[in-house]
């Protein structure tokens, strides 16, 4: 982009902005440069940015999903969800599907489910996964935030792309989950110290972040309610001795019951020490 029209897209980048302030204003204003400087303040502490009356990137950032958030949005056909989850909140983002629908169509499901794959999605919170999701063209079915908290961001009888050549059978759940030990420090300021583990994926050990145990809480939950409602059964990859495969099983694609991606390929370590032996134990017993 030549200098000339990098300045013209500035500028038309800088009306967009100071409009949506103006738009914020709880009564109509005269767009002068103070009155854009006030608005540009009251709505950087509504939103808990640097007071500064700029509309630098995070302020631009914010507004702009401040500005998608006020839009009506179709609602598809849902598939009702209506779960009676006890130990956990539940909740459907009805614009993900609208959304992803304009990347990648979720279409609709014409094999029984007869999987739950599991995923951690390697961002630090659900919002984080669900704009990583969008930018990458590619779905999920639950969100499990690090509160336990649980997004539904697709209909179960639409299938999401989440695990390659095992989507059209398959409900998938991603797990909030950074991973990285450089992350346990942002958990420990923001959420909480997060767990660390020691735990072995594809015969290689490795020491990453765990899970809350909330959020263990809510996927089991989560899990056994799938289970019962669309006829899964309740079982996980065990070797003869009855301990949790660790790497890809034999027949993947023949698979029924609940698993991690990593049972499906070599290529993916999610979700590497996930005790699912553990989680289930009772349940298969």
């Amino acid at each position: 982009m030549n200098k000339k029209l990098k300045a013209e897209a500035v500028e038309n980048l800088f009306d967009w902005a100071t409009s949506q302030v103006a738009k914020n204003a709880p009564y109509p204003i005269q767009e002068t440069e103070e009155t854009i400087v006030e608005l540009t303040k009251k709505f950087q502490r509504e939103h808990d940015l640097v007071v500064d009356g700029v509309i630098g990137p995070m302020t631009y950032s914010r507004l702009n999903t401040w500005h998608e958030s006020t839009k009506d949005v179709p609602h598809r056909n849902y598939e009702e969800e209506l779960f009676e989850l006890p130990a956990v909140n539940f909740r459907v983002d009805r614009t993900f599907y609208d959304k992803c629908h304009n990347k990648k169509e979720p279409k609709d499901r014409k094999q029984k489910m007869q999987r739950i794959v599991t995923h951690w999605d390697a961002c630090l919170n659900a919002d984080s996964c669900i704009r990583v999701l969008l930018k990458r063209a590619v779905s999920t079915h639950f969100v499990i935030d690090n509160d336990g908290s649980i997004t539904q961001l697709l209909p179960v009888n639409k299938i999401a792309y989440h695990a390659s050549g095992h989507n059209d059978n398959s409900i998938g759940i991603d797990i909030s989950n950074a991973y990285y030990l450089k992350y346990a420090d942002w958990y420990k300021r923001n959420i909480g110290e997060r767990p660390q583990i020691l735990s072995r994926v594809h015969r290689s050990s490795t020491t990453h972040l765990g899970w809350y145990p909330c959020q263990l809480t809510a996927y089991k939950e989560l899990c056994l309610h799938l289970c019962n409602k669309y006829g899964i059964e309740v079982k996980v990859p065990l070797d003869d001795s009855g301990c949790l495969i660790t790497t890809v099983i034999d027949k993947p694609d023949k698979w029924k019951g609940i698993m991690c991606h990593y049972h499906l390929t070599t290529n993916k370590i999610d979700c590497q020490g996930l005790e699912l032996d553990k989680i289930f134990k009772k349940d298969e017993d």
